[in-house]
């Protein structure tokens, strides 16, 4: 149990209540400090590892790859754990050839939303450019409008890529590479640098908004990713390995378009699935971030990660699937609307409950306690504890479903996906024995 989860010990039902009360004042004022937290881009640098150069030195290097680490449902004793346990693993690679099948029609329908959507900032190109008849033309136009980025961790320091796509200052990038950073700086090939700060950072997506006040900057073009055929050339512009290759630009093909692509942790568990396109363009480390280029001159992709132990294949987040993220980035400085043909993934509460059953000797409660699953623990970084889940509350319904026991919760949670939005009642005692029902609305987070 870290120092950010709350947790209780058995108590008799002469003082759960005052307990209840305490606890209950006390929630208040913590959940009004952790909103106050940058908390959607605030990771722990879990994707910095260890790198040798040739003289020597050891630095912290970024490598391509956001590796997530799975939290499990863990039993116990009857009770229901969902929360992460602090182990990061810092592999940088997709660990196993995990493809699970292509979209064969590519034909894909946006689904309606509860909500409107945002203000669509960053828009892709109206109208259909000719390509350019050589590729140094094509790097002319394309790199004034790409960046290093360059990331200052509590332990040292990592190197990504990115590239402008207004001139307000918005450059986007992926959210592994400025995870954990204490300072982050911008650094255009014809060495002008400039602090970034992050308007929003996406775990889920892997997509992240810096902003930086400069002028006469350079916007690349933005391309329709849903038009990408396999064999369509394209080019990478990024930083590979370190500063001194700044600028690097590779080229390729498209090897694949609707790739379903499974990340996986150092046990070989999934944690979510990714619909992205695949290049044969050499993508290491340092290029995480950078654009994915067709021959026109427009971004079509976000390259992220490759699969390891294995040449020639890379993998980009398509710029379709993208643009409504970065544009809820910069609205919301958070995602709200997630496009479950992109991105899926196991959702987490970060919670620890037992059933009611099971907690009224351990915790003293009242006969009139409904059947549910009693919390006893909440992470106050969670998404249910800031959206208002207290210690010591029953959750009796979940997103719809009556909820009596661990293994109802457990298989409601099952039924939904990361980013979704979800209800839950949640029944809350006071001091006199009574007790009142809430109802809770929030999105899942993913597991990591």
């Amino acid at each position: 149990m870290n120092e950010n989860e709350k947790n209780t010990n058995g108590m008799n039902e002469e003082n759960f209540a005052d307990a209840a009360q305490n606890i209950a004042n006390q929630n208040t004022q913590n959940r009004q400090d952790a909103a106050s937290d940058n908390y959607n881009y605030s990771w722990n640098g879990g994707n910095f590892v260890a790198k040798k150069r040739r003289n020597g030195k050891r630095v912290a290097a970024l490598m391509v790859a956001c590796t997530l680490v799975i939290a499990a449902l863990a039993f116990c004793a009857g009770a229901i754990a969902s929360r992460t346990f602090g182990r990061k693993d810092p592999t940088p690679e997709v660990s196993t050839p995990a493809l699970i099948g292509d979209n064969s029609t590519g034909d894909e329908e946006q689904s309606e939303t509860e909500h409107s959507k945002a203000p669509q900032v960053i828009t892709s190109s109206a109208t259909a450019k000719d390509d350019y008849d050589s590729l140094s033309k094509l790097y002319e136009k394309c790199s004034a409008s790409c960046a290093t980025i360059y990331v200052k961790a509590s332990n040292g320091y990592a190197i990504g890529s990115g590239f402008v796509v207004s001139k307000e200052g918005y450059i986007i990038t992926n959210c592994h590479v400025v995870s954990g950073g204490t300072e982050i700086t911008v650094i255009f090939y014809n060495g002008d640098k400039y602090t970034a700060k992050v308007i929003g950072a996406d775990l889920l997506s892997d997509i992240a908004v810096l902003k930086i006040e400069a002028d006469d900057l350079t916007p690349i073009e933005i391309g329709d990713s849903s038009t990408l055929k396999i064999g369509d050339a394209v080019v990478a512009i990024g930083t590979p390995y370190s500063m001194s290759l700044a600028g690097t630009m590779t080229t390729g093909v498209i090897s694949g378009v609707n790739r379903k692509v499974d990340l996986t942790n150092s046990y070989g568990t999934k944690t979510k699935t990714m619909t992205l396109i695949q290049t044969d363009s050499s993508i290491n480390p340092g290029n995480s971030g950078g654009p994915l280029i067709n021959m026109a001159g427009q971004v079509i992709g976000i390259n992220s990660l490759k699969l390891s132990n294995y040449e020639g294949i890379g993998f980009a987040i398509p710029i379709s699937s993208a643009l409504n993220i970065i544009n809820e980035l910069i609205e919301y400085g958070e995602v709200r609307d997630y496009d479950s043909e992109f991105v899926t993934a196991t959702p987490k509460l970060n919670i620890t409950v037992q059933s009611v059953s099971n907690a009224r000797t351990q915790y003293g409660l009242p006969e009139s306690a409904p059947e549910g699953c009693f919390v006893v623990a909440v992470s106050r970084s969670s998404a249910i504890y800031k959206a208002g889940l207290d210690l010591y509350d029953i959750i009796t319904e979940f997103n719809g479903t009556t909820i009596e026991n661990n293994d109802q919760l457990t298989e409601a949670l099952a039924k939904c996906g990361a980013g979704q939005k979800v209800t839950c009642k949640v029944y809350r005692m006071n001091r006199d024995g009574s007790g009142k029902t809430v109802e809770i609305t929030f999105v899942l987070e993913a597991s990591s």
